[in-house]
């Protein structure tokens, strides 16, 4: 029911799409490879803000999932600036940041199949800076805002490409805060509060993501690496993300596999282990169903085996 009325609220309420079919829907078989890898505008712009900036029109894209209220994310653009409002940034996902969490929380938002909830809003500007013989550069900037902490974090992006390569890089900061109260060491069941002697922590990192993308006729191939070090785990975060596309007509299928080396816990037998090297499976499909609108469904999106679908819907 709920997805029917998010349905009905986005047709009544359109978005966009230019000549092309695929002009805005970038993931159908796009080259870029921050784009098709993540296959949604809101990830995209995420992982690197460049990548909205050749964007024409205005856009709404809405992400569904059971026990979770819907996720939006608003994008515009003239065609050579464009820019994004996202609610929510994608970390914990499987083509985001793996952010600090809480063993106990983990454990509880695992079994009742929620999403990550980081309390920020994000936004995204880009701009197309160069487009001749073969070559393209766009350049993006991202701000985050955490609305307990109310620090702007801003990072910077671009993505240059050749031929049928791409290759993108986004640095920016971010921040965190951990709420103890009432929280317990998972395996030893000691108070938090009493283990950092405080209610709450707070930390503040740089996150630094790197991709290159490779397109042939209608297959892509990416590769996606973020880093961050923390200083509430004793070892350095480290993610990469291979992705294979395939466009066919109006449909794009997406397979990826993740390689992460963290110190955050893996949930494994309706338990939490220690496990620093973790892989993650997901697939995804999109279809255009007509100018105006694009559905998708993936698989494993937020690493919980759950299943997720997004609504995109454009106006000129």
């Amino acid at each position: 029911m709920k997805t029917l009325i998010t349905l009905l609220f986005l047709s009544t309420n359109t978005a966009f799409a230019a000549d092309d079919e695929c002009a805005y829907f970038k993931f159908c078989g796009s080259a870029a490879p921050t784009k098709s890898t993540s296959s949604s505008s809101s990830r995209s712009a995420s992982l690197n803000p460049s990548n909205i900036a050749r964007v024409k029109g205005l856009g709404v894209e809405t992400l569904l999932q059971d026990n979770n209220d819907p996720a939006f994310t608003f994008v515009t653009g003239t065609g050579n600036v464009g820019g994004a409002l996202i609610s929510s940034s994608g970390e914990n996902s499987f083509f985001g940041n793996r952010s600090l969490e809480l063993d106990d929380e983990y454990y509880v938002r695992y079994t009742e199949k929620k999403r990550y909830t980081n309390n920020k809003l994000s936004a995204a500007l880009g701009a197309k800076l160069y487009d001749k013989r073969k070559m393209t550069f766009d350049l993006g900037i991202s701000l985050k805002r955490n609305k307990f902490i109310k620090k702007i974090n801003p990072g910077v992006g671009f993505t240059a490409g050749y031929k049928n390569f791409t290759f993108g890089a986004h640095i920016y900061k971010d921040d965190v805060r951990l709420n103890l109260s009432n929280t317990f060491d998972y395996y030893s069941g000691q108070s938090n509060v009493l283990k950092y002697n405080s209610f709450t922590y707070d930390e503040y990192y740089t996150v630094k993501t790197a991709t290159i993308g490779l397109k042939i006729e209608n297959l892509t191939f990416d590769i996606g690496y973020l880093s961050t070090r923390y200083k509430f785990y004793n070892i350095d975060t480290n993610i990469l993300i291979y992705t294979l596309g395939y466009n066919f007509k109006k449909l794009y299928l997406t397979a990826a596999y993740r390689s992460e080396s963290s110190a955050n816990r893996y949930f494994e037998n309706d338990t939490l282990i220690e496990k620093n090297n973790k892989t993650f499976y997901h697939y995804g499909a999109q279809l255009i169903v007509f100018k105006h609108l694009m559905l998708g469904v993936g698989y494993n999106t937020f690493m919980m085996n759950e299943v997720s679908a997004t609504v995109t819907v454009f106006i000129n």
